[in-house]
């Protein structure tokens, strides 16, 4: 349930109270001053679902001019009467409300954009002391899941101010947090560790991953709880792909920084395309035709752009995917025939598999190996130019 503060001027008392009593018996109403004028404000508590109905109502009176009307929404956490039975509080918010917390996300206020800086600074110190906690707890500090689902929520509403800014919002807060940890020094750190390499690591899992929690950020969203947003943000992983491409990018490694974004361009298309789809299956809708007519027209190009993004970042995530399989089960294979060869002498191998060609390293006791036999087993098993270098450790067994 929620409480409704409608203030009108007093004249227009008798219609607004014929039309709230529509949605509501338990009307109340007070006479307040405002303006230096007489207005009257009613209370009144409704159900989440008629909402927006009754403030389109209220709002198209044609006696009322504009700065005339005031309506607060508020939250109701429990109405309790005498010999009835209590009504359940919904936690859904009505359209209207998110409307106005959309609004919120179209512009970051001076705090907001610390708060990504400092983000960013947090999750870079977490990765290069591969610190898992405090990356977490990187996550939860950026406000940047907020504009994404805005920018959802304004494709379904159809309002282009909305889209626009929140999706602006959302870039730049990313591209500031990769900024942030390009440039944040790393005195000794010369190449990614394993923490980087876990988290610019793209695999085919992703794509539903991200649907997933690109829905629950929506659902979260609408029932507007906060402590579940945090545990969304933890879920998509936004600020830890941003900082493991700003650290990439400063000690030039290349692949791990290409690796990162399309993390992060996985995790922004899914955001956007299962937050649209959920708003419109939740039934949250434009309030006027006008803007049906816009919304059906963005929301068909949202979910085409972002459909597109996910076939197109699904395929070369299937295709990496492939390449690692494949690539693990040479390795494997190629394990157990060195193995076979040298009968447990080894103290150390190295093999390093690319598109063409096989390079392996051996380091061994007294090998009795044939080296052009070995490079010939494991070059028809590979189907891959194989390059052997074998370093020889002579070993005596000395008696008493």
């Amino acid at each position: 349930m929620k409480r409704l503060e409608i203030t009108v001027p007093k004249k227009k008392t008798e219609h607004i109270e014929s039309i709230v009593k529509d949605f509501c018996d338990d009307v109340t109403y007070n006479n307040v001053e405002k303006d230096n004028g007489d207005f009257v404000q009613f209370q009144v508590v409704v159900k989440p679902e008629y909402i927006d109905e009754l403030i389109e109502k209220v709002r198209h009176v044609k006696e009322i001019k504009s700065g005339e009307l005031t309506i607060d929404i508020l939250e109701e956490s429990a109405k309790i009467k005498k010999g009835r039975k209590m009504e359940h509080v919904s936690s859904k918010m009505s359209t209207q409300e998110m409307y106005s917390k959309a609004l919120s996300f179209t512009k970051f206020d001076i705090v907001s954009w610390i708060l990504i800086m400092l983000s960013a600074g947090i999750a870079v110190f977490g990765i290069m002391l591969e610190n898992v906690m405090v990356v977490v707890g990187a996550m939860v500090i950026a406000p940047l899941i907020g504009p994404f689902i805005s920018t959802s929520f304004g494709f379904v509403i159809g309002d282009r101010r909305i889209i626009k800014d929140s999706f602006l919002n959302a870039v730049f807060g990313v591209f500031l947090a990769l900024a942030v940890a390009f440039i944040i020094p790393k005195p000794g750190f010369q190449e990614p560790n394993s923490l980087m390499i876990l988290i610019a690591n793209p695999t085919l899992i992703m794509v539903p991953l991200s649907l997933f929690v690109g829905s629950a950020s929506a659902l979260t969203f609408v029932s507007g709880n906060k402590e579940q947003l945090a545990g969304v943000a933890v879920a998509i992983a936004l600020v830890p792909p941003a900082a493991t491409s700003g650290i990439s990018l400063s000690i030039g490694a290349m692949s791990t920084f290409l690796n990162s974004l399309v993390v992060i361009l996985t995790n922004m298309s899914a955001l956007i395309l299962a937050g649209s789809v959920t708003f419109k299956v939740l039934g949250v809708s434009p309030s006027t035709y006008y803007r049906k007519k816009v919304s059906q027209k963005k929301l068909r190009q949202a979910i085409m752009i972002s459909a597109f993004s996910m076939i197109f970042i699904t395929a070369f995530l299937g295709y990496l995917t492939v390449q690692n399989i494949r690539t693990t089960n040479i390795n494997t294979e190629m394990e157990s025939i060195i193995d076979s060869n040298f009968a447990g002498n080894i103290l150390s191998k190295e093999i390093t598999i690319s598109e063409q060609q096989v390079h392996i390293e051996i380091v061994a006791i007294n090998p009795d190996v044939n080296l052009k036999s070995l490079k010939e087993e494991l070059r028809a098993s590979t189907s891959r130019d194989v390059s052997v270098d074998l370093i020889a450790v002579q070993a005596e067994e000395v008696k008493e």
